[in-house]
């Protein structure tokens, strides 16, 4: 794909959008985890500190997460998306529809109204909700099997050594 982008439009559209997808992804990773971090530490109090959160609170904690990522930076997402849908005009075609992110954000605004802005953020945020719950309960029990597993010996945690009287 790289490839037939540079040979079809040269280099500098191998980075296009690069601008608005910083302008997204920067906010939008800085909700997510902030809000993950103040999440589990108010459905589970104390839990930043003995990790000993329920998979209830890791669940939620992370749906949050996701979803308030995603409503920050929707309208962003939603730009981002046209100005990287348009490819880069061929000798005869017409000029592209968009010319930056300004212009783009006018005419999308000006031709559909500002909920163009939001379209799809209903369906975003139930897939953000699931997603994000699962990946970070994964991450946090993947850290918690590896932190046992690492203060063990024979592959045993400290409660299964208990279990077996030993």
């Amino acid at each position: 794909m790289a490839r037939s982008i540079l040979r079809r439009e040269g280099l500098r559209e191998i980075y296009r959008g690069l601008s608005i997808t910083m302008l997204h992804d920067v906010p939008a990773h800085g909700v997510h985890f902030l809000t993950y971090e103040y999440g589990r530490e108010q459905f589970h109090l104390g839990c930043r500190k003995n990790g000993q959160e329920s998979l209830g609170t890791m669940l939620v904690a992370g749906g949050m997460a996701g979803v308030a990522s995603r409503v920050c930076c929707y309208p962003f997402d939603v730009i981002k998306s046209r100005l990287q849908a348009q490819t880069k005009p061929q000798q005869g075609d017409p000029p592209p529809l968009y010319e930056g992110i300004m212009d783009c954000f006018r005419k999308s605004v000006r031709e559909e109204g500002y909920g163009v802005l939001w379209r799809g953020l209903g369906t975003a945020v139930t897939r953000a909700f699931l997603v994000n719950g699962a990946i970070f309960s994964a991450y946090e029990l993947a850290l918690r099997f590896l932190a046992n597993n690492n203060n063990s010996s024979n592959g045993f945690s400290i409660e299964d050594k208990e279990l077996q009287g030993n």
